[in-house]
């Protein structure tokens, strides 16, 4: 039988220091996927036959605004146009076969300071694209 979570606490750590975004992470998306070569040849019996190239992954994340002294703002600001680690996972609890550990590098493209209608909260939404690989841990 299937066992489906509820994400009620993701986490998710970045940069060089490992600063944990949780706290201000509304939405987590990691999307990993592999480029489509096409190997069909005059045996592939009339269909396509594709291989799987390249790797690629980004973060999709929205977070709640947030000016304060080293919070969310002043951080992300002073990473802008680098590469950093991170390391995120479905639920707080330590990593495991059933809260596996995601991690790799991505390339922090772009920042949004201010976005929002009157009356709204202030959030950030952004997609970072990574570098190199996605890895995948059950165990610390």
């Amino acid at each position: 039988m299937a066992n489906p979570i509820v994400l009620l606490d993701a986490t998710m750590n970045i940069g060089p220091a490992g600063f944990d975004i949780s706290p201000w992470l509304k939405k987590l998306e990691l999307s990993d996927e592999f480029e489509a070569k096409k190997t069909t040849n005059y045996r592939s019996g009339g269909a396509e036959e594709n291989k799987g190239g390249l790797e690629s992954f980004d973060a999709a994340l929205t977070l709640n605004q947030d000016y304060d002294a080293a919070a969310l703002d002043e951080v992300m600001w002073a990473l802008r146009r680098s590469t950093v680690t991170f390391a995120a996972r479905a639920q707080q609890s330590a990593v495991t076969s059933s809260n596996p550990q995601y991690s790799g590098k991505l390339v922090i493209t772009k920042w949004v300071p201010i976005a929002g209608n009157v009356g709204d909260v202030a959030e950030v939404e952004v997609t970072f694209p990574g570098s190199g690989p996605l890895a995948r841990a059950t165990a610390t």
